[in-house]
């Protein structure tokens, strides 16, 4: 919805909103829905309202989704774009330039993945990830529920020269649906990284 300079996103999935300010930030990479709390607020009433003038159907969860769920050979995929992000700046950046979670520059922003287990057991933890010169050694835990792992960013040359990376374990022990985190410790640089991809492997 868009209102003046005032453009608000929001996102069914999860309700986070997204507030720019399109003149003085065009390519809206400034988050401001957090210092903008009234009008961020304004604007998600406006949409509201509209939804409820047109009489839009909104959408409804499906039952049988099973969310990143685990392979053949057991191992168990989570892309960028299948992300919830929580914070006010890291988002996901689509094709066609860019395939991955960006803008994460507070430390503060997290991300964490849905997923499915079959065959539970103890994983191998891989991370797509790249990072621009000055911004590594970013500390990172990765967790499901009690099992955690941290890792050190590292630097690869530039946020878009992704490296493939083994960067700890975890034991996930019963079957069914379960939440993967990925959150900051800490943040030296300008930004934590950019994340393309996780992915738990079967220790055998």
């Amino acid at each position: 919805v868009r209102m003046g300079d005032y453009t608000l996103i929001e996102f069914y999935e999860n309700g986070r909103r997204e507030l720019f300010d399109v003149v003085k930030d065009p390519g809206q990479s400034r988050n401001l829905s957090d210092s903008h709390r009234v009008v961020a607020e304004e604007l998600a009433k406006k949409l509201a309202d509209w939804r409820t003038e047109v009489g839009a159907k909104m959408p409804t969860p499906n039952p049988k989704y099973l969310p990143c769920p685990q392979a053949k050979n057991g191992n168990i995929p989570m892309l960028g774009k299948y992300a919830d992000v929580h914070g006010s700046m890291l988002r996901f950046e689509p094709l066609p330039h860019k395939n991955t979670l960006g803008y994460w520059v507070k430390k503060e922003d997290y991300a964490t993945w849905e997923f499915t287990v079959t065959t539970p057991g103890t994983f191998a933890v891989e991370v797509v990830q790249g990072c621009g010169k000055g911004s590594g050694g970013a500390e990172v835990e990765v967790s499901v529920g009690d099992s955690k792992c941290t890792f050190t960013v590292e630097d690869t040359g530039g946020f878009q020269a992704f490296k493939t990376r083994d960067v700890g374990k975890l034991t996930i022990e019963k079957a069914g649906r379960h939440t993967l985190t990925v959150k900051p410790l800490t943040k030296p640089g300008p930004a934590v990284m950019d994340l393309q991809k996780v992915t738990l492997k079967p220790v055998k």
